[in-house]
């Protein structure tokens, strides 16, 4: 359950084992269910609106009106300024961004994704890691490409810390060393005279 302002969201079970997500308003005193078959949600911290999901559909709803935001979400969450969805579509590789207003529709972000980085309730800026490169995808702005040959990343505070893969060639001497290299550069290739001999 979730308590918001005048509000108390909570998912109550119905006879047939369906979750049903209901709200009770302190002021009122009353008890009033939203939707039935509900899996979780997430409630804005105004208590305004809940985001929730069906089965794979994702709903808004403020209490009064609700509506379909987006079918096939895996995975979702609220931002912490409560103005943005970001909801994960295909197994949680293809992300989105909505915003939480009635009639907003899902705008892809990017797919494929093979990590996200941030803070799942940032709304600052999503790091995520897609084909080993690293990007930053703040709102109204395009992608933004942090690093390539990723190999991972995490967020630590509000710093992102990865790691790259660097390849270069070394010569093996660079590894030793070698305490003759001297002298073994004052030697001259033996003349085949040197160690022919005719019979």
């Amino acid at each position: 359950s979730a308590s918001m302002g005048k509000s108390l969201f909570f998912l109550d079970r119905e006879e047939n084992g369906e979750q049903m997500l209901c709200y009770y308003n302190l002021s009122t005193d009353e008890v009033v269910t939203i939707d039935s078959g509900v899996s979780d949600f997430k409630v804005d911290s105004s208590g305004k609106f809940v985001v929730y999901r069906k089965e794979d559909v994702l709903f808004f709803s403020d209490t009064e009106e609700k509506h379909s935001v987006s079918e096939d979400v895996s995975e979702y969450y609220l931002t912490n300024n409560n103005q943005a969805i970001v909801l994960f579509k295909d197994d949680g590789t293809s992300m989105y961004t909505c915003l939480t207003q009635k009639g907003s529709t899902p705008v892809l972000v990017d797919n494929k994704i093979t990590k996200v980085v941030s803070e799942k309730n940032t709304n600052a800026g999503i790091y995520y890691i897609k084909d080993s490169k690293l990007y930053l995808k703040e709102q109204n702005t395009p992608r933004k490409l942090i690093g390539d040959e990723i190999i991972d990343a995490i967020m630590l505070g509000n710093s992102v810390y990865y790691t790259t893969k660097e390849t270069y060639e070394r010569r093996l001497g660079e590894f030793f060393v070698d305490d003759v290299l001297k002298s073994d550069e004052l030697l001259t290739a033996p003349d085949g005279a040197d160690y022919i001999k005719e019979v």
